[in-house]
């Protein structure tokens, strides 16, 4: 009978040992993920320093392609982004008018192909 007691009772302390290791576990586990939202948080309002991304500036790449006087023909279109005018064909670039698909077509399929230099 002092065998089985004692071995209830080791039964007993294993299993309180465990579930404070996993009480434990447990959190860790949730201050990782309350540091990961941190992060993600800071990055999404641009508090990030390590993520200084360079950003599009339509009027300086279209300067820089000696293009500057069709920057409102691309505003009105709302093609303002790069993630926007990359995706431009030559018929949305027709669309958004001929005299600017004249002058900008082979300039911008070099340039986007080439990509804008910002990552």
């Amino acid at each position: 009978m002092c065998v089985i007691s004692s071995l209830l009772r080791t039964q007993a302390f294993c299993v309180s040992a465990v579930q404070k290791e996993e009480k434990e576990i447990v959190g860790k586990e949730e201050e990782v993920k309350e540091k990961e939202k941190e992060k993600e948080k800071e990055a999404l309002q641009g508090g990030n320093e390590v993520e200084s991304e360079k950003v599009f500036n339509l009027a300086d790449w279209l300067a820089g392609l000696s293009l500057q006087k069709y920057a409102e023909v691309f505003e009105e279109n709302e093609a303002t982004d790069w993630d926007t005018i990359s995706e431009l064909t030559a018929d949305d670039l027709k669309e958004m008018g001929k005299k600017a698909w004249q002058c900008v077509s082979a300039s911008l399929n070099t340039t986007i192909s080439q990509g804008w230099g910002g990552s």
